[in-house]
Parts: C-alpha cells; structure tokens; sequence
C-alpha cells in the first residue's frame, strides 16, 4: 500500500504527474506469472474564488510509465457551481503479468478548464489524497 504524502497544487498543466508518495515497485521472479490486483483512489479539488470557473481532471494508475486504460483510467469534472468544488475517484481492475519488475503510480493532470486544481494530497491531512494498493498472487508457469 502507498498513500501521498502530497499532492499537485494550483495544477493547470494538460499533461499526467505523478501523485507523491504512490508509486510501489516490486517484482515477478522468473518461471512465475502474477495476478496483480490494483484498487486506490484520488481526489481533486479547483483552488476558484468565485462560481464561474470549472476543470475537468483525469486521474489514473500507470505502470511502467503508461497508465492502465481499463478500471484504471476516469474523469472527474468539478463544475464550478461551488467556490473549492471537489470530488473523488475510485479505480480497480485485475491484470496477469509475466515475470519481471514493475512501478505502478497514480497521476494525475487537468484535462481542461478555467481553473488550476490541487489533485491528491497528504494522505495524514487531506481528504483528497491518493492510496493505492497493489496484492500479487503468483503462479507457478
């Protein structure tokens, strides 16, 4: 299990960050094969001072440095119609690899929008934050 230990504040930027403090690495020993189940969440929340601004914020796990596009992957909007409007994510999926290392981690970045957005954050202090938690069962090839 990995929990942030901060998150991206005042965010504004199109491309994926990764969360602080959520990355876990381990690996598959040769002549094995793992089940690798992956469940975490995240949050965002846009830093606006009046109603009339929104974002659109993508957060999902990646391994390896590419995200999981299925169970991993989602899309939150907060609609500005609330000063520090925020929401949070859920993410699970199952996937099979064969043997060798792997770092997965949550990003996240702000897909669009007038307003930057704070996505994560200490998960100790801020209700936003991100955990991830990865259980391996391996198999014999």
């Amino acid at each position: 299990k990995a929990s942030a230990t901060s998150g991206l504040t005042n965010y504004a930027s199109p491309t994926f960050a990764t969360i602080p403090g959520t990355a876990i690495t381990f690996t598959i020993p040769a002549g094995m094969t793992g089940d690798v189940y992956i469940w975490g969440y995240a949050g965002a929340m846009e830093t606006a001072t009046n109603n009339t601004n929104f974002a659109t914020v993508d957060i999902a796990v990646f391994r390896n440095g590419a995200y999981i596009p299925v169970g991993c992957y989602n899309r939150i909007t907060l609609d500005g119609q609330n000063i520090n409007a925020f929401a949070t994510t859920s993410f699970n999926t199952m996937e099979t690899l064969p043997a060798g290392t792997y770092t997965y981690d949550i990003r996240g970045m702000r897909n669009g929008g007038t307003q930057a957005v704070n996505i994560g954050g200490n998960c100790a202090t801020d209700v936003n934050c991100g955990e991830l938690t990865i259980f391996v069962v391996l198999r014999p090839n």
